[in-house]
């Protein structure tokens, strides 16, 4: 990790090198990303939102060479996909994923576009594991901003998500 200002990156994820800048560079894969936003480690697994790409890629261990390659992806049925809510709006399915968080043992993402929050509660083992809880959607099946109004059961376009340590999202 940076220990002075100013120092230089390691590594670089989603470009072949640090001087590239193209979404999805040579093809949409497990290497490239479009527009990356929120990024999260455990510790262990690092994940990032990969939000023009509406998907969430997840390396079971800390990446260590230039634009290793993911080992699953969220919302998508495999590296190749992009289309928002593939396969349709449920447990499966992200639009313009942004923040990430990970205890270690569960994983939230805020899911933008659908105006919800999904939650595994344990760490996803495989392309496009459904979720287990949603917040801000009163089901897997709707995304509707305020759906049912304002209130303290639903969401419009969350950006960030954070678990404390009792467990309570917010």
């Amino acid at each position: 990790f940076p220990t002075t200002n100013g120092q230089a990156a390691n590594l670089v994820l989603g470009q072949a090198n640090f001087t590239g800048a193209t979404a999805n560079a040579g093809g949409i894969s497990a290497q490239t990303l479009s527009q990356p936003y929120g990024c999260a480690s455990d510790g262990t697994r690092f994940f990032v939102g990969d939000a023009a790409n509406n998907r969430v890629l997840m390396w079971t261990s800390i990446p260590t060479v230039n634009r290793q390659a993911a080992n699953f992806v969220l919302g998508q049925t495999n590296f190749t996909g992009a289309t928002a809510n593939a396969g349709g709006l449920n447990a499966q399915a992200l639009s313009s994923p942004r923040e990430i968080f990970s205890t270690g043992t569960r994983l939230m993402v805020s899911d933008r576009s659908n105006n919800r929050v999904l939650i595994w509660n344990s760490m996803p083992t495989a392309n496009r594991q459904a979720a287990d809880r949603v917040l801000g959607q009163p089901g897997f099946t709707t995304g509707t901003a305020n759906n049912g109004g304002i209130s303290s059961q639903t969401l419009n376009e969350p950006y960030g998500v954070y678990l404390d340590e009792i467990g309570r999202a917010s």
